[in-house]
């Protein structure tokens, strides 16, 4: 995780994205959660870069994902 001016960035490795559906599918389970203020999807690298509050969590962005059928981890493999 990164900072940026009023929070945090976080990119996550993302499996199971093949489409432009896939994107807008991750894109909406984040931004519905309080706190992320933009998603950036790379479909082709498997990654999203969420900008989001200092207050929202790794675990929540995590869950967010994977409850909307998107299995996600920190990219890099770090926890």
């Amino acid at each position: 995780m990164n900072a940026t001016k009023n929070g945090r960035e976080t990119t996550l490795a993302v499996e199971g994205m093949t489409c432009g559906s896939c994107v807008s599918h991750v894109t909406r389970a984040l931004k519905e959660l309080d706190g992320v203020e933009q998603v950036t999807v790379e479909l082709r690298a498997g990654k999203v870069r969420v900008a989001h509050a200092a207050s929202t969590g790794l675990e929540s962005l995590v869950a967010a994902l994977e409850e909307a059928g998107y299995p996600a981890r920190p990219a890099g493999g770090a926890a």
